[in-house]
């Protein structure tokens, strides 16, 4: 896609204009849809509220990021996309979640983090941060700063400038994976997902709210579908991935069972000692 290599085709005058657009135009809420969100957070990104968990997020981050987007799509029901479509040159969905995603996790550790947190706002109603504002003042600072010095001096010199912005942004990454490990868990908590506010999806970019309408149909197909089949999966907890399933009279233990999930269909062994008309906790 033309989009992926303009970096490429870029002159070494704009190259670094265009580095910084694809960097700016992805991840962050702002603008009508940021002062459209009316939720808060749980704690604020900069506390020590939650101390074992920022430990965690320093030497696992890639680990928790990736499981933190696995598990707000299986909240939502949505597709796979890298960087959760925040990013003009990825935002097609994907037909599976791996490797992808743990790709992106590892090799785009800041994009994954930041992408999680643009999913997390914009599809649970929440705010900015007083420290996400400060770094999109900081950063916009930065990019006018480096726009003058870029038209006076040299792109080189603009292009450092810029880096103090990523710098900052980098800085607090573990910051924000500590704060919205702690929003996901209030968020699992919660009643069951319905979709983000009308308001805020009016307000996302036209890709966006193709992500959320496909999986609003996608909840709203399996809802009939539950009371119509025999051996459906019956959620535990809605926030949850164990279902509890129900053996039919015609399968038995060691034979292989297929269930139909919020998720998709999944393929189940029965064990040993479950008899039909009994049911089981299964991880889908």
């Amino acid at each position: 896609r033309p989009r992926v290599n303009c970096l490429q085709s870029c002159t070494p005058h704009h190259r670094g204009v265009c580095r910084y657009f694809l960097l700016a135009s992805m991840m962050r809420v702002a603008g009508t849809v940021a002062n459209g969100m009316q939720g808060e957070w749980e704690i604020p990104m900069l506390s020590c509220q939650a101390p074992c968990t920022c430990c965690v997020s320093c030497f696992c981050a890639c680990a928790m990021a990736h499981q933190q987007r696995r598990i707000m799509l299986d909240i939502t029901g949505e597709d796979y996309v890298c960087c959760a479509g925040a990013c003009l040159c990825c935002d097609e969905p994907w037909s599976r979640r791996e490797p992808f995603m743990w790709l992106e996790a590892c090799c785009c550790l800041h994009a994954a983090t930041l992408g999680n947190r643009y999913m997390m706002q914009t599809r649970f109603d929440i705010r900015n941060d007083s420290c996400d504002n400060f770094l999109l003042r900081l950063t916009s600072c930065c990019d006018v700063f480096a726009g003058c010095l870029e038209a006076c001096i040299s792109s080189h010199t603009a292009n450092q400038i810029r880096h103090l912005g990523d710098c900052a942004n980098v800085t607090v990454c573990c910051c924000m994976l500590a704060q919205q490990q702690v929003q996901l868990q209030a968020i699992r908590r919660a009643q069951p997902y319905n979709g983000p506010p009308e308001n805020v999806r009016e307000m996302l970019p036209p890709k966006q709210q193709e992500m959320v309408n496909v999986a609003k149909e996608r909840r709203e197909a399996y809802q009939p579908a539950r009371s119509q089949t025999q051996h459906l999966a019956l959620p535990l907890d809605p926030r949850e991935t164990h279902m509890q399933i129900l053996v039919p009279a015609d399968c038995g233990p060691g034979q292989e069972l297929q269930i139909e999930t919020p998720y998709g269909p999944r393929h189940l062994v029965v064990p040993d000692g479950v008899t039909p008309g009994e049911q089981f906790s299964a991880n889908i």
